[in-house]
């Protein structure tokens, strides 16, 4: 009887321990993600709506990545990121699953006081459903420069929900050139209707999950 009561004691002894090692295990993870998610050094974050909980919008590295879960609409630069004269802004972008509705994510440039009440710029947008646009902010107005089109450079979500578009701004002396995927969308002249010098940056709309990879300004 002691040896069939000792072997039970045994058997719940194991799973218990192992129930340990795994929520010890769970516990790990929780903190190495935690780790990995801090706020990349130097970014600035700005809501929308000034009066949204800035928290509710989440920006983190993950190595070199920059992951958005957001709640808010809003924008992310580095001050280190001001483009002027001839170069090219661009950056990979992975939508990680469709919205319940279309909410658009993609480059800003042409940037100045994004943190003041006057601020200003330029952004370059896509949407899951196949559609770009290219529209300018002054302070809290916006008009657009290309109100919502269709191109076939964008890739749209795959089953999974999964896609990647790589978006670009290059800007010479004379032009200003979109791009989606390599392939021209839009095209301006270097001082109509908006000039492209200043602070460049992310924008990353509401209720989305979104990494950026790099990005990056080259300066020629």
């Amino acid at each position: 009887m002691r040896i069939a009561i000792a072997a039970a004691l045994l058997c719940l002894a194991a799973p218990l321990a192992a129930q340990q090692h795994d929520m010890s295990h769970m516990k790990d993870e929780k903190s190495h993600a935690g780790m990995k998610m801090a706020q990349p050094a130097g970014w600035h974050l700005r809501t929308d709506d000034a009066k949204a909980d800035s928290k509710a919008m989440m920006f983190h590295s993950m190595g070199k990545t920059l992951a958005f879960m957001t709640g808010p609409a809003g924008i992310a630069w580095n001050p280190a990121n001001k483009a002027r004269g001839s170069f090219m802004v661009s950056a990979s972008f992975e939508q990680e699953k469709i919205p319940a509705h279309p909410e658009a994510y993609g480059l800003i440039l042409n940037g100045s006081n994004l943190d003041k009440a006057d601020q200003s710029y330029l952004y370059f947008l896509i949407r899951h459903d196949g559609k770009f646009l290219i529209k300018h902010r002054a302070g809290a107005d916006t008009h657009d420069l290309v109100d919502w089109s269709s191109s076939p450079a964008i890739v749209k979500p795959d089953a999974k929900g999964n896609s990647k578009n790589v978006l670009a701004v290059d800007a010479d002396k004379d032009k200003i050139r979109y791009l989606i995927n390599g392939k021209q969308v839009a095209a301006f002249n270097r001082d109509r209707p908006r000039a492209a010098d200043g602070l460049t940056g992310v924008r990353v709309n509401h209720n989305l999950e979104v990494h950026v990879d790099n990005f990056k300004v080259t300066r020629r």
